[in-house]
């Protein structure tokens, strides 16, 4: 699944008095490298600026960055089929059947 977003949490230039909140790092560009000829990684490229979105803190010659990559969310939950339910039920149903028989017993 290939990486589409850069998400960054903090303060949002220029407010940096406000609250800190997940916003998305506009400009990312993803890739791949190799290290040492022998694993290959994915990468993300951007440029931040002292004081300008992206950094957490105004212009005093720092940058903090706090954030990473992410992957696209999923697009719906995972969903059992009509015979699927059924099964499900009639198992049910049964492990019921057999712990009440028991109990009789």
């Amino acid at each position: 699944m290939p990486l589409t977003l850069y998400r960054k949490f903090g303060k949002v230039a220029p407010n940096f008095a406000g609250p800190s909140r997940f916003y998305t790092l506009p400009g990312a560009t993803f890739g791949m490298t190799t290290i040492a000829g022998e694993w290959t990684v994915p990468t993300a490229t951007f440029t931040l600026t002292d004081g300008q979105l992206g950094d957490d803190t105004g212009v005093d010659e720092m940058i903090v960055d706090p954030g990473g990559p992410v992957l696209p969310a999923p697009t719906g939950a995972p969903a059992v089929s009509r015979w699927g339910l059924i099964a499900l039920v009639g198992l049910l149903s049964a492990a019921a059947a057999v712990g009440l028989w028991r109990r009789a017993a």
